[in-house]
């Protein structure tokens, strides 16, 4: 019988040690949980922004250029994804000849934001094409100097036709 009894008590400590771990563990995934809302709480450290450089964009035409540009890079110890808007947006028309500030601002979900800035100009950066002249066929008579004349023009994709050269 002291063996039965002996053996009922191992059962029942085992039960109870258990218990016990899971007690713990319960106990040890709420205070996880309670200390992470605490330091979600307490973020107030700002996102890192990547400053980006400034941009010199050739013209499409005489109203300027739509600039695509990357987002910059953020670096957040408390959030893994921090959203960014630039504004002006990317892909927006940047008129030519003007120098435009973009600004952007990063913010994670405590509030905290940070801001770069950088610079975006757009100027006429292309050289205008010059039509191909044609060929050219001229009699020439001994002792004669015959006129040559034709035009050649010139197209830029901000200036339009440059006229006949």
């Amino acid at each position: 019988m002291a063996r039965t009894r002996t053996f009922t008590m191992s059962i029942a400590r085992i039960l109870l040690a258990a218990c016990l771990i899971l007690l713990v563990a319960a106990t040890g995934s709420v205070r996880a949980q309670e200390e992470g809302s605490a330091e979600a709480e307490s973020d107030t450290t700002a996102p890192v922004i990547a400053q980006p450089a400034d941009l010199l964009v050739a013209a499409v035409d005489d109203d300027g250029s739509d600039v695509v540009f990357a987002l910059p890079a953020v670096v957040d110890e408390t959030d893994s994804e921090v959203e960014v808007v630039c504004t002006p947006p990317s892909g927006s028309l940047f008129p030519l000849n003007k120098t435009a500030t973009v600004t952007c601002v990063a913010m994670d979900d405590a509030g905290n934001e940070r801001s770069a800035s950088f610079l975006i100009t757009v100027a006429d950066l292309t050289m205008p094409v010059v039509d191909q002249a044609p060929d050219l066929v001229v009699d020439a008579v001994a002792g004669a100097n015959p006129s040559v004349s034709y035009g050649v023009g010139a197209t830029d994709n901000v200036d339009g036709a440059l006229g006949t050269l």
